[in-house]
């Protein structure tokens, strides 16, 4: 299965994302953003990121933060067949086409898993609730925190595990 990563803005999330596909047991591509090369900066190129999320053509994307924006901006090109784990999406950084994305997405028959902390300042679990409506085909995870972090690596890697066996082609 071909998967593709999706860090957040904060290069140390690359490595924090490969621990957790690592802990999956699963192969797969983690995205390096442009932003980080020379002079790590907090602007990401979705005219650059994109296309490269795209060539990729991956069977499952995980991504986190500002990867679920470029999740968003890929979805009318790739649509995973394995679908996407979506862990800590900002509301903050979309405007009104990325939420209109994120409902077609949550409404789509594509697998889909949010994991969102119950406090987390980019966007809390009530206010994902709250953007999706109660039409959706989504699994929603809750996890309790407060700070975008989501540090409990086990416990994702437990939840994306169980959401793959009942939701994912692995053959």
């Amino acid at each position: 299965m071909r998967i593709l990563g999706l860090p957040g803005i904060k290069p140390a999330t690359f490595q924090w994302l490969s621990e957790i596909v690592d802990g999956l047991q699963l192969d797969a591509r983690i995205q390096e953003y442009d932003c980080w090369r020379n002079e790590p900066s907090n602007k990401l190129d979705l005219g650059i990121e994109v296309p490269a999320a795209i060539d990729f053509e991956p069977e499952l994307i995980i991504a986190k933060s500002i990867g679920t924006l470029i999740v968003l901006h890929t979805s009318r090109e790739i649509q995973p067949s394995n679908g996407y784990v979506l862990i800590g999406i900002g509301k903050g950084f979309l405007d009104n086409d990325d939420r209109k994305a994120v409902i077609d997405l949550s409404q789509s028959d594509i697998p889909l898993l949010f994991i969102q902390q119950t406090s987390d300042p980019a966007c809390s679990y009530r206010d994902l609730c709250e953007l999706l409506g109660e039409d959706h085909n989504a699994k929603l995870v809750e996890m309790p925190g407060a700070d975008h972090e989501y540090r409990n690596q086990d416990e994702l890697v437990s939840i994306i595990n169980s959401w793959i066996g009942h939701n994912v082609d692995t053959g």
